[in-house]
């Protein structure tokens, strides 16, 4: 019987990736942005990680926008709805929410619905499932999110390659 242990981390995408992506889909059209992460605090590497891609996108190809704020969501739908009617208030300039977050989007997107502000759009990384009636009612833009088919053949692959290293 063969016994192996592999080690082996495959990223769907990497931090400056989806922020590059990310960025491609601003076109430059909003005056303030609002960050809205996933993670309890902003202590997380790879979400500071990808926060500075962002915040390094922003600066570069987008030097009038305002970063207003970064906020974490906790990966909880009702908070980001909660971040999201304070930030409608308390920043009227805002006119994009930009959620790291599958949970974030839908939850932003609701507050934004509720308020009935039209001049506000969201932008994120979710699933196509959850955000479906936002991106059809126009107050989702866009939401990416990486291949999982594309990820599980390669999963497979380097689980294959890899055993068929061990065997020659």
């Amino acid at each position: 019987m063969l016994s192996l242990m592999l080690d082996i981390f495959l990223n769907q995408a990497t931090p400056e990736e989806i922020a590059d992506t990310l960025m491609m889909r601003l076109r430059g059209c909003y005056l303030q942005v609002v960050i809205c992460d996933h993670h309890r605090s902003t202590s997380t590497e790879n979400q500071n990680e990808l926060i500075a891609f962002i915040k390094r996108g922003l600066a570069d190809r987008y030097p009038s926008l305002e970063l207003t704020t970064i906020l974490p969501s906790n990966d909880d739908r009702d908070k980001a709805f909660a971040q999201t009617q304070t930030i409608l208030k308390v920043f009227p300039r805002v006119k994009l929410i930009m959620d790291i977050s599958a949970p974030a989007v839908p939850g932003s997107a609701e507050a934004v619905q509720q308020s009935g502000r039209k001049d506000v759009g969201m932008i994120g990384l979710s699933l196509p499932t959850i955000c479906k009636p936002y991106v059809h009612s126009g107050i989702v833009k866009t939401i990416i999110l990486w291949n999982t088919r594309n990820l599980g053949y390669l999963t497979v692959y380097v689980g294959w390659a890899r055993l068929s290293e061990k065997d020659s």
